[in-house]
């Protein structure tokens, strides 16, 4: 029988598949501070769909600041995933950078520029990945912050259709008239993920950093899946979940993403 899994690894089990995916490669000793990492990273992106107003969002920010801080132990407590992420080797100031990007996602189109999402990126993702070589106890930090930027902007362009069907882009000036102008829009975005990719697989990592930079794996097909589709996001092959478990195993054999 499988062993039972936490709160946090059932979370991103169901929400953010592909980062389960990658966890299974990191020692064991690990995979729980890995799962309440990624656990946070997902209660921290829904905020802007659990909210009407963005004050709101604004206010349970600073909730989670407060907690990730050492406070609000009553509320944080019977919470399993703050309390997971409390537990962490990490202090408040590591995640702040993730938690000030987050406030993007409660304006309707943040982004005056391909820079501005890019920024974006690499402050939640690309701060992700930082933070999971840091509980790997290894090295690598400067690509598995490229991967997961590259990680993000490929993310941001397969959930295109989903962000503008709740009234949020990730386009630079919002979303287009129509959809050949959003897709001509997306381009530069997935390109600058590609060629975050291949910056990143120049660079010199441990093995030991594998885990995380594993998602450069995925990124990379799904770059190849979008230019498929014509570089169309309301493909629906474009934002299918694709683990890929068989093409993890090889890379990880590897000792290469």
């Amino acid at each position: 029988m499988e062993p039972s899994l936490s709160p946090a690894a059932r979370l991103v089990q169901k929400l953010d598949r592909d980062r389960f995916a990658t966890v299974l490669f990191a020692p064991e000793s690990a995979r729980e501070k890995l799962f309440a990492l990624y656990a946070l990273n997902v209660e921290l992106a829904n905020i802007r769909t659990q909210v009407r107003e963005p004050q709101a969002g604004l206010i349970r920010l600073q909730w989670w600041r407060e907690v990730l801080d050492g406070g609000r132990d009553p509320e944080a407590r019977p919470h399993p995933i703050a309390w997971a992420a409390r537990q962490l080797p990490l202090v408040g100031a590591d995640f702040e950078p993730l938690l000030t990007a987050r406030e993007n996602d409660l304006e309707p189109a943040p982004f005056a520029d391909l820079a501005a999402v890019e920024d974006y990126a690499r402050a939640t993702a690309g701060c992700l990945a930082r933070l999971a070589c840091t509980l790997l106890g290894t090295d690598g930090h400067r690509a598995a912050e490229t991967v997961g930027t590259a990680f993000a902007l490929v993310g941001l362009a397969r959930a295109m259709a989903f962000h503008h069907g709740t009234g949020w882009s990730a386009l630079p000036g919002g979303a287009k008239a129509d959809q050949a102008a959003n897709r001509a829009a997306l381009a530069p975005i997935t390109a600058r993920a590609a060629q975050l990719l291949d910056e990143a697989q120049a660079m010199a990592y441990p093995r030991a950093a594998l885990p995380v930079l594993l998602a450069g794996t995925l990124a990379r097909r799904y770059v190849q899946v979008l230019a498929a589709a014509g570089g169309d996001p309301f493909d629906s092959a474009v934002s299918r979940p694709r683990p890929m478990p068989l093409r993890l195993l090889w890379h990880s054999w590897r000792g290469r993403f």
